[in-house]
């Protein structure tokens, strides 16, 4: 892979592991999962993204944009896009993020904030 990508591009300054593990994909949500299961999808040094519209999205997507344009759900009053995420991941690997280890980094449009002032 490393070999490919310098082949394509002449060098390679950033690796990233995107394994897509969240709640939906070990088997619930977060009231209902195990506590293994929320482990393992926390683990590693982690982007956490909320709902980003994707293909694996693609089915909830509306209904979610939908509530947050009514004020429900995310705050920023939209769902993520792919970029959003991809932002997160350039801080990580830059400079200014050279301090940074072991955190997650939440990027849902504070949906989780609101969540918790709630509950």
């Amino acid at each position: 892979m490393v070999a490919a990508a310098v082949r394509a591009c002449g060098r390679l300054d950033v690796v990233l592991n995107n394994a897509g593990v969240g709640t939906m994909v070990v088997g619930g949500t977060v009231e209902t999962i195990t506590l293994e299961h929320w482990d393992l999808a926390q683990d590693v040094t982690a982007i956490c993204p909320g709902t980003i519209r994707t293909r694996l999205t693609a089915d909830i997507v509306e209904r979610v944009e939908r509530s947050a344009k009514e004020g429900r759900g995310i705050p920023l009053g939209r769902v993520g896009e792919p970029e959003d995420i991809a932002r997160c991941a350039l801080f990580l690997a830059s400079d200014d993020a050279a301090f940074v280890s072991g955190a997650h980094l939440v990027a849902d449009g504070g949906a989780m904030a609101v969540a918790t002032l709630v509950h």
